[in-house]
Formats: C-alpha cells, sequence, structure tokens
C-alpha cells in the first residue's frame, strides 16, 4: 500500500513543514510515499523564503515524489511583484511578512527585486491542480459540475464552498456537492482552528496552521476510495493572528 500525504496552508510556517516531514518520514518508512502541498505556503507567517529553498530542493530521501501546488496567495505574489500598482493589496494579505523573509525592511526600496528570479519562475511553473486515480488534490476546490479540464485556474484558487463563513471575502460561493468526476476533493483554503473537515466527498485540511500552531496532514491510501484513512498534526507554537493581515 502506498499513501499520500498532504498539508495545506502552511502560510510561512517553516517549523511546521520540517516537523510534518518528519513525522511522514516515520510513518512511511523506507517505502516512502508522495507529498503533497495544496498551495499557499507564503505570507503571513515569518519564513516563507525557507519554505520555498525546501520545497524547491525537493526530498532528501528515496522513494518521495513531492508535488507542490500553487495557492492563490502564490498567484497574488507574482501577480503583484509584476505590477507595483497592486502591490499594497498582496502586501496589506500578508506579503510584508514574506519580504521581510527575503530581507526587507519597511521602508525599503522594492526593485531591483531581492527575491531570485530562480523563485520566481518555480512559483509561476507550479500546478493548479493534480489528480490521480480516486482523488483531485487543489487549493480551494473545483466546480461540482465542472471537469478540472474545464474549470478556470483562479477559481480552483480562489472559491469557496457555500456554507463556509467567508468573513467579508469576495469569492463566490460555489454548491457542496460530489465532482462530476466522482472524485473526493482534497483542498485548503477555507482556514478553521477546528479543521480538517472530513465529509464523504471532499477534505478540508486548513486548520488555520500560522495562527494556531497546528498543521493537519492527511493521510490518504493511493489504492482505495474516499478521505483520509487518518489525520496527523506537526505542531508547533500558536501566533497571536493579530500579529498578521489578511484572510483566504
Amino acid at each position: 500500500m502506498s499513501n499520500a500525504y498532504v498539508i495545506a496552508d502552511l502560510h510561512g510556517r517553516f517549523d511546521l513543514l520540517c516537523r510534518a516531514i518528519d513525522l511522514i518520514e516515520a510513518d512511511a518508512g523506507e517505502h516512502g510515499g508522495r507529498f503533497i502541498v495544496l498551495g499557499d505556503f507564503v505570507d503571513r507567517g515569518p519564513q516563507s523564503r525557507n519554505i520555498i529553498d525546501l520545497l524547491m530542493a525537493g526530498p532528501q530521501r528515496p522513494n518521495w515524489q513531492w508535488t507542490v501546488l500553487q495557492g492563490n496567495h502564490e498567484a497574488m505574489m507574482l501577480e503583484c511583484l509584476g505590477n507595483p500598482g497592486i502591490l499594497r493589496w498582496w502586501i496589506g494579505n500578508g506579503g510584508g511578512q514574506t519580504l521581510q523573509s527575503y530581507g526587507y525592511q519597511h521602508g525599503d526600496d522594492m526593485y531591483p527585486l531581492r527575491i531570485p528570479f530562480e523563485h520566481l519562475d518555480w512559483l509561476a511553473s507550479l500546478p493548479v491542480v493534480v489528480e490521480d486515480d480516486y482523488r483531485i488534490y487543489v487549493h480551494a476546490g473545483v466546480p461540482y459540475d465542472q471537469p478540472v479540464a474545464e474549470a478556470k485556474p483562479e477559481t480552483m484558487q480562489w472559491m469557496l464552498y457555500e456554507g463556509y463563513d467567508p468573513q467579508g471575502d469576495a469569492a463566490e460561493l460555489m454548491p457542496d456537492a460530489w465532482h462530476v468526476s466522482g472524485k473526493h476533493i482534497v483542498h485548503g483554503h477555507e482556514q478553521s482552528a477546528s479543521h480538517p473537515l472530513c465529509k464523504s466527498h471532499r477534505t478540508n485540511l486548513d486548520s488555520f496552521a500560522w495562527s494556531t500552531g497546528r498543521a493537519a496532514i492527511g493521510v490518504f491510501d493511493d489504492d482505495a476510495r474516499g478521505g483520509p484513512v487518518r489525520i496527523m498534526d506537526a505542531i508547533g507554537k500558536p501566533f497571536d493572528q493579530r500579529d498578521f493581515g489578511g484572510r483566504g
């Protein structure tokens, strides 16, 4: 049996990423497995650059495959760095902490950029969604009535499901129903300290990790349908969310 280990919305919490990797490598042993990061690993927390360096380097042990997806925060970072007129939008949504991780201080000139172009090229190259035989892995979700190939990337990065309290977000709420493919959807984006949220047709792994200090890791059996066979938690120090800006 092979497993997929899935984590969402780390938001600059390099400490939780390191703990998660230690946990999953110990759990899988010599068999290895798949490690899937569902995007939004930048912003808010203090060590976005460290996360990017580690994820770019890839697995350091044999029999592992890492898949990193682009979330709405990575997309926002790329869009705003390429358009200084909207840069404050990103900075106000946690991008300021990402800039600090690259050595910027308040009042510094943004350009020329101190962020390595290799980092930006890698972020831009990341897929928005991946599928296997039984599941769809994506940052925010997939509209239930659209095949993955027909869904817009920005929708899959920004959408919210009906029943979630958007707290002022302008994203359109999508029906919370089985996807037309019949596959289980694994996503993040909708943060709550009470997550993971495990339903018959989807699993939300965004456990508000950057603030709570708890990152939920979903363990999925590659040879079976449905949700996680178990949840593992990477535990670190909680942050006071008042120190950080933005949502989603």
